[in-house]
């Protein structure tokens, strides 16, 4: 399979997104803790007292609704959660030093001037290094 350019910058992206999704996965995450909690019944604080909610204040229809919204976060947390095995997968496979660069430019934000003088490279050679390195590995699928 050829490694084309596109490829290598497909994987940078998918690196750098890591972040936007384990913050899709938690804001997922609380969406199913609201759902559980309206289908269960939680204790709530009502104007003069404590009011244990244990039955179900809502249709069958309501119900559905929710166990539907439920199926959908979930397969959407799935995805994401896969999303960064694969990534994380293919990361791994990277040399530690390619590895260390690209969370300092892609994740951390940190210049490429600054990075490459810290592994005593300059920009060029240090981006070459690194779509080398992707392009091993990208290879291997």
């Amino acid at each position: 399979m050829e490694i084309t350019n596109a490829d290598i910058k497909q994987f940078i992206r998918d690196v750098t997104s890591c972040g936007y999704y384990n913050r899709k996965i938690i804001g997922i995450n609380n969406d199913l803790e609201n759902i559980r909690n309206e289908m269960t019944g939680i204790k709530s604080l009502a104007p003069k007292n404590y009011v244990i909610e244990n039955k179900r204040p809502f249709s069958l229809q309501k119900l559905n609704s929710l166990i539907v919204d439920e199926e959908k976060l979930i397969i959407s947390r799935d995805y994401y959660q896969q999303r960064i095995l694969e990534v994380d997968y293919y990361f791994s496979k990277l040399p530690l030093e390619i590895q260390e660069i690209m969370i300092k430019i892609y994740i951390v934000g940190m210049n490429h001037e600054r990075t490459a003088r810290i592994y005593h490279l300059d920009r060029s050679t240090l981006y070459r290094n690194i779509n080398k390195e992707i392009k091993k590995i990208l290879a291997e699928k």
